[in-house]
């Protein structure tokens, strides 16, 4: 849901700060998620509500079958160059549009720089 929050960019515009694209591997596999539940949220919820509702179990506090907390796994944080961006009071739509677009770029470039890693070489990025 990264494309339509665009306030994060909006903020760095007006305050000067730099933006840093960050992507975490392995976040996937903290929680088992019913196959089939999540196609069903692509196709008619996420658009009505903005955001993705999980339903999920991981571990429990003595077992490691089922609970709520996450299961025992690594994730692997990978961090980018800062993008600069220049300090401007009043953004315009172009402004932040052209900010928003260059940090998804770089989103990209990241992950496709690191997938092979963490495993994830067949796996396609996909930013909505």
């Amino acid at each position: 849901v990264i494309k339509k929050r665009k306030g994060f960019v909006k903020l760095a515009l007006e305050t000067g700060s730099q933006l840093v694209p960050v992507f975490s591997f392995g976040e996937k596999e903290l929680f088992f998620q019913p196959a089939g539940y999540n196609s069903f949220l692509e196709k008619h919820l996420v658009n009505k509500i903005g955001f993705y509702p999980v339903a999920f179990s991981g571990r429990g506090y003595v077992q490691n079958w089922f609970g709520i907390l996450p299961k025992k796994q690594a994730i692997h944080v990978v961090v980018g160059e800062p993008i600069q961006s220049s300090k401007i009071d009043a953004p315009s739509h172009q402004d932040i549009e052209s900010l928003h677009e260059r940090y998804i770029e770089e989103v990209e470039k990241l992950y496709n720089a690191h997938k092979a890693s963490y495993g994830c070489e067949n796996i396609q990025l996909e930013i909505i």
